[in-house]
């Protein structure tokens, strides 16, 4: 599903085989099997550029990937998606004259870029969302918070209500209190606990309307809720902020909770271009990452710097993994390093200057443009550096 996915391809088959290895067993570490695919196929494209004659830094990003509008050859439909505008020319231009230029002996300086791929998720979730006397509200989900989904479910209701991020309370409830929601993973809990989140709170506001038409003896259809004001089309009563609404909600039928259960299809799958410069000691094989940049389509963002923050940090990881990460076996097909101890610790100090840039193309397929965004940031790394490292290795 991810291998070739950014291509635009003519003729393509794809054979796959199941290898059965006496080696330990790999599981989820963002965009599982996504990495693996992209360092092979990406070796191969650059092999298959190379035979042709075809400087692939050169090539407009229009040209090599998959436009807007066309299934890719695995069927998935991309129509909603704007791939590459991510890596202005601007951009790359400065970097790409370091190619085979010695910057002292022995050494040699590189670029690579490409992009990377991953499905993203939805499946089930649900959420309530409940208003107080004093006009805040609790947002309740149940999807565990590893990423700032509290605050992204809080944000979401709090634009729907009309209320400031800070007066919207997030709760993760355990399974007993909370309807089915499904695991946290795949990218899907902004979009899909998100989404519920929205549902609920689109609930939270009708069931309003039907409070303040009790209390001004009108029809529900004749009351406006907007940016946390309601008001009367009809009869000329006097608006009434949430916050006084809030209020009298006892004499006018009770309290309000929003309830939604979803399972959103309109998942956007998740795009990234990422841009790599190294340079490489050719007598030692040590490479130094002098500078990496990642565009990526994050939809609508909720919140911008903890989006740059995010594929930073999955940057980071991915760039640990491919100096630090190994399994060493001796002759005997033994495992030596079967623990910590030796293993290195990536630091600040040893990390690639790294420029994180948002694509923001809103996603058709939610209510308010969501796309998630946690896993593609580690797709391209391993195959983009493995690329430039080519380079200075040819040249020497």
């Amino acid at each position: 599903m991810t291998v070739l996915a950014p291509y635009a391809l003519e003729n393509l088959q794809i054979d796959g085989f199941d290898v059965v290895l006496n080696k330990p067993k790999t599981a989820a570490y963002r965009a599982p099997g996504a990495t693996n695919a992209a360092f092979a196929t990406e070796t191969v494209i650059d092999e298959l550029v190379e035979k042709l004659g075809i400087d692939s830094l050169r090539i407009p990003p229009h040209q090599r990937k998959q436009k807007k509008g066309l299934p890719n050859r695995l069927g998935r439909n991309l129509d909603a998606l704007v791939i590459l505008k991510q890596l202005k020319p601007s951009r790359i231009v400065p970097t790409i004259n370091l190619r085979c230029q010695d910057r002292r002996m022995g050494s040699g300086e590189a670029v690579a870029w490409l992009s990377g791929f991953w499905i993203n998720a939805g499946f089930q979730s649900s959420a309530t969302v409940s208003i107080n006397t004093d006009g805040t509200a609790n947002v309740v989900t149940g999807s565990p918070d590893i990423g700032g989904t509290r605050t992204s479910c809080a944000m979401i209701a709090a634009e729907v209500l009309g209320l400031k991020a800070e007066e919207v309370h997030p709760v993760v409830a355990d399974t007993e209190s909370i309807g089915h929601t499904d695991t946290t993973g795949g990218s899907r809990v902004t979009f899909a606990t998100g989404y519920a989140v929205y549902e609920a709170a689109q609930d939270a506001v009708n069931l309003l309307k039907q409070r303040a038409a009790t209390l001004w003896k009108a029809k529900p259809e004749e009351i406006v809720y907007q940016d946390g004001v309601v008001s009367c089309t009809t009869n000329g009563h006097e608006s009434m902020t949430l916050k006084e609404l809030a209020g009298k909600l006892p004499r006018a039928g009770g309290p309000v909770t929003g309830r939604a259960s979803m399972n959103p299809r309109g998942v956007g799958p998740a795009f990234t271009t990422h841009l790599v410069d190294v340079e490489v000691d050719v007598e030692t094989g040590k490479v130094d990452i002098l500078r990496y940049t990642a565009a990526q389509d994050v939809a609508r963002p909720f919140i911008p710097v903890m989006s740059k923050a995010r594929s930073k940090a999955v940057l980071r990881k991915a760039l640990a993994g491919r100096s630090n990460e190994e399994y060493f076996y001796d002759e005997n097909g033994t495992m030596r390093n079967t623990g910590f101890l030796d293993y290195r610790m990536p630091t600040d100090a040893g990390s690639a200057m790294i420029e994180a840039i948002l694509v923001e193309v809103p996603n058709p397929g939610h209510p308010i443009g969501i796309r998630g965004v946690g896993e593609v940031p580690i797709v391209p790394p391993p195959a983009a550096i493995a690329n430039a490292i080519t380079v200075p290795l040819a040249c020497a």
